[in-house]
């Protein structure tokens, strides 16, 4: 019989004291390592007085690009930002089972394709609720399913501590052998030389045709520790051909083809609408840096913007994004009106009728 997660699991809503926390104890979503690694120490605490609470079993899953497959299993009680999810299980669930089946891609898969946003999608909590597992096994079976599943885990996270461990000594042998030149005494080799890196390698970066069925598209988000984070292929078929850098209506309507749910709804469709048409009749009026500048302010929420933005503060940053929005187009029509009102001035002069 199916089940939906609401069936399994709760949001846990409790708040601690952010003085009781620590490094090892504060979540965030920049310490939750992609991929399902698990996290890192915490580079800071929120300024906040008090944060979301979570407790020892309980499943943390980061809710901002659910695609980067953020999760950890709490071994500690502490406390987490505002956008991780914190899933605590059921009586009918057992824990480590659960994150098993939280862990799983089909249900990150299910959590990006119902995500909503462009910039930073985030997940939506009540479709997230919604997800269907085809089968519950007693508890029973799933504390053996779950011994089972950890001891593969640990298994392979003693394989990576081991090439760790490898690929620093490979470090370590680079630097003695090339940089510090150890088993020369120190001195460079004389038949060595140094070399220019155009000299030995060249570029490949350059403008490609699209394929006509799916492209990969990378970020340099994307690249972390020197590993890339794999995404779904992004269809293609009806991308445009050739977006340019200066161009604000192909950067929008590409926005609006690449990303659709951001587009989920009439008023963001008539957002993205109104916004190419305005910018580029101001493009065409008073030319594009101006107008670059007015499209700057409807991307308040970009992703620089969000990276250096505490976590604890988002929600803020996305009510500016709408007051971003509003004051950008505003500025645009306002430049129109401007223009208009001297195109007509000097234009016919003397067929303007004042009115005092």
């Amino acid at each position: 019989m199916r089940k939906l997660l609401s069936d399994l699991s709760s949001f846990a809503d409790a708040k601690i004291n952010v003085a009781s926390l620590d490094a090892n104890t504060y979540i965030s979503t920049e310490n939750m390592l992609p991929n399902k690694q698990g996290i890192t120490r915490s580079a800071g605490l929120p300024t906040a007085s008090q944060t979301q609470a979570y407790k020892s079993n309980d499943i943390l899953v980061s809710n901002i690009r659910p695609y980067f497959k953020k999760i950890w299993f709490a071994d500690r009680n502490g406390g987490c930002s505002n956008d991780v999810l914190v899933f605590r299980a059921k009586n009918n669930c057992y824990p480590r089972f659960l994150y098993y089946l939280l862990a799983d891609d089909n249900f990150f898969d299910y959590s990006t394709s119902t995500s909503k946003g462009t910039k930073m999608p985030r997940g939506d909590k009540y479709a997230i609720m919604r997800y269907s597992v085809s089968y519950l096994p007693s508890l029973p079976e799933q504390r053996a399913i779950a011994a089972t599943l950890s001891c593969l885990d640990d298994k392979i996270a003693l394989n990576n501590a081991v090439n760790h461990h490898l690929e620093q000594v490979a470090q370590a042998i680079f630097k003695s052998w090339f940089v510090d030149f150890e088993p020369w005494g120190g001195v460079m080799p004389e038949d060595w030389r140094y070399e220019k890196l155009d000299n030995i390698c060249q570029s490949v970066s350059k403008t490609h045709s699209f394929d006509k069925n799916n492209l990969l598209f990378f970020n340099t988000s994307d690249i972390k520790q020197r590993q890339i984070i794999s995404h779904e292929p992004t269809r293609t078929r009806f991308l445009l051909r050739k977006i340019t850098k200066n161009s604000n209506l192909n950067y929008i309507l590409s926005m609006f083809i690449l990303y659709p749910n951001e587009c989920n709804t009439l008023v963001n469709v008539l957002k993205f609408i109104l916004s190419a048409f305005l910018l580029r009749i101001f493009c065409i009026i008073v030319g594009d840096t101006p107008a670059l500048c007015a499209n700057a302010l409807t991307e308040i929420c970009s992703d620089s913007i969000f990276s250096n933005t505490n976590s604890d503060k988002r929600n803020s940053v996305y009510s500016l994004s709408n007051f971003a929005f509003l004051l950008g187009s505003l500025l645009i029509i306002w430049s129109n009106v401007v223009f208009i009102i001297f195109f007509l001035r000097f234009s016919f002069p003397n067929n303007l009728v004042y009115i005092s």
